[in-house]
């Protein structure tokens, strides 16, 4: 059935999930090309690559001093990748971390999003290794995951994105959405 749902979307058809923090800073519901982790990869992807690893350090810094206690279901940082590994390293407050910890992580995870970029240039992109979902609004298709990802093809050069699974509607994925957890929390049990 996800068979069905699944699509090779032009990247003119693609849109950076809108959540309100995320339109808040200006790409939010905009093409993939308007959020500043496009421009870190072009970057890269022309020589520049300390200062793409810079301008990435100083966005996440900014991102994470801005939005560290609003929801990541808001477009915030709470609870989101790069909060939790912080939390993790600072014994689980970050609020109390240490600036040096949390520039080490931040670090770390700008190593891994060029890590991605040249794993994709190298080894191409193979879309069954991790679904990217969307939902189709508007004439678009705004992704609810797989930003890294999309951007890191758009800055090589792709003209589309393969392997969307585009749900028609915000309700038909909130309702995939509950199931998968409701599936994966019983698996763990």
């Amino acid at each position: 059935m996800l068979n069905h749902f699944t699509k090779t979307v032009p990247f003119a058809s693609i849109r950076h999930n809108d959540l309100p923090y995320y339109v808040t800073e200006g790409y939010g519901g905009r093409a993939i090309e308007s959020w500043p982790v496009y421009s870190f990869y072009s970057d890269y992807l022309k020589g520049d690559k300390e200062v793409a690893r810079e301008s990435f350090r100083i966005w996440y810094h900014d991102q994470l001093n801005k939005y560290h206690n609003i929801s990541k279901s808001e477009g915030g940082m709470h609870q989101g990748t790069l909060y939790a590994l912080i939390e993790k390293r600072s014994g689980g407050h970050l609020e109390g971390a240490l600036p040096a910890v949390v520039d080490s992580v931040i670090r770390e995870k700008v190593e891994s999003r060029f890590a991605l970029l040249e794993s994709i240039r190298r080894n191409g992109y193979d879309p069954t290794i991790e679904r990217i979902d969307g939902i189709k609004k508007h004439g678009y298709v705004y992704l609810m995951g797989g930003h890294h990802r999309a951007a890191a093809l758009r800055a090589l050069g792709a003209a589309e994105l393969p392997g969307v699974l585009v749900f028609p509607h915000q309700i038909i994925y909130n309702s995939f959405t509950l199931i998968r957890r409701i599936r994966d929390h019983a698996t763990f049990r």
